[in-house]
C-alpha cells in the first residue's frame, strides 16, 4: 500500500512538528503513565489554566485516531 502512497525516493517516515504544549504532551507519553498521570504532569506547565485537563484528553485523543499513540483501558 506504501508504494502507491509514498512517492518514490520520498521517505517513509513521517515528521511531525508540535507546538509547545504539544511538545510537553509527547514528552510524557511512555507506555508507563496513565492518561491522569500525565495530565496531572502538566499541571505547572499549564499554569492550571481552567480546562487544560479537557484539551489535553482531546489532544490524546486525536492523536489515537491519527496512528501515533495507542490508549489502552486498565
Amino acid at each position: 500500500m506504501q508504494r502507491f502512497l509514498v512517492p518514490a525516493g520520498m521517505s517513509k517516515e513521517l515528521h511531525v512538528r508540535l507546538e509547545e504544549h504539544g511538545t510537553a504532551v509527547w514528552e510524557l507519553i511512555d507506555g508507563k503513565r496513565t492518561v491522569r498521570e500525565i495530565i496531572e504532569g502538566l499541571a505547572d506547565h499549564f499554569q492550571n489554566e481552567a480546562g487544560y485537563e479537557s484539551r489535553v484528553s482531546a489532544y490524546l485523543s486525536q492523536m489515537q485516531k491519527d496512528g501515533f499513540i495507542k490508549l489502552f483501558i486498565n
